[in-house]
């Protein structure tokens, strides 16, 4: 039984349960309304494909994103990417770039990426995070970053998260790190954050993925030995509170 102020997802092994349950809550003088199958959750799009399978999606929100930065070039259908983020060029501070121009609120679209990465779009974890470190002083290549994700989204606006639940698998954590993937010598001075590692682990019970995160070491590892070793103790953190 999952419950959110007043809304809530009632999950049973079959309808008789679920009968049962519902008789209960009312026999305790409880005011509810039953509106059958779920199909929508606090802007979360559910379809039941069949066969124990469920589709997960945002595009309500995805949209938002979209008319919030305010896209250009032909208006009705921007130009998509099929990245969320570029490969070549990695985000640093940026300090001697202009300061990025405000033409979006660069907080509040932030902080809807990371609604998104956070619930149905694990595929945009590290480029979320990755512009979220620079939210306090944004430079042109952070708005450029942000516009280039949301160029990904709108070709991607129905994309989400399946879950097909498989009985005959347990817990499985999968951890994996960058040993300072983003040094720079030449920021090195001005920017430490150049110089830690990068770690993201996903963690999953009957093959359906329950936690994925990515994050910027909190210490610099000193070999990519190291940076594996707090990848998984970082994980650890989260998978052994879950196991119990």
């Amino acid at each position: 039984y999952v419950l959110h102020t007043d809304d809530s997802i009632l999950a049973g092994p079959d309808d008789a349960a679920l009968d049962q349950a519902i008789a209960d809550m009312r026999s305790a003088t409880l005011k509810i309304t039953v509106e059958g199958t779920v199909s929508d959750f606090l802007g979360v799009n559910i379809q039941d494909m069949g066969n124990g399978r469920f589709h997960f999606s945002q595009p309500n929100l995805i949209q938002s994103i979209i008319d919030e930065i305010r896209l250009k070039a032909g208006e009705s259908a921007p130009k998509t990417k099929t990245t969320p983020m570029s490969s070549s060029k990695l985000l640093s501070r940026h300090p001697d770039s202009d300061d990025f121009d405000g033409h979006f609120n660069m907080r509040r679209v932030v902080g809807k990426l990371n609604l998104l990465s956070d619930s149905t779009r694990a595929d945009i974890s590290y480029a979320t995070h990755q512009i979220a470190r620079f939210v306090s002083c944004p430079k042109k290549e952070h708005g450029e970053a942000v516009k280039w994700l949301v160029r990904y989204l709108v070709g991607t606006k129905d994309k989400g998260y399946y879950i097909t639940p498989d009985p005959s698998k347990g817990m499985e954590v999968h951890v994996d790190s960058d040993l300072a993937g983003n040094w720079d010598p030449e920021l090195a001075g001005i920017d430490i954050d150049t110089a830690r590692s990068h770690h993201g682990y996903i963690i999953s019970y009957a093959g359906v993925l329950l936690v994925w995160k990515s994050s910027l070491q909190t210490e610099c590892a000193l070999s990519s030995t190291e940076a594996e070793l707090i990848g998984l103790s970082a994980s650890l953190r989260t998978a052994i509170p879950l196991q119990r």
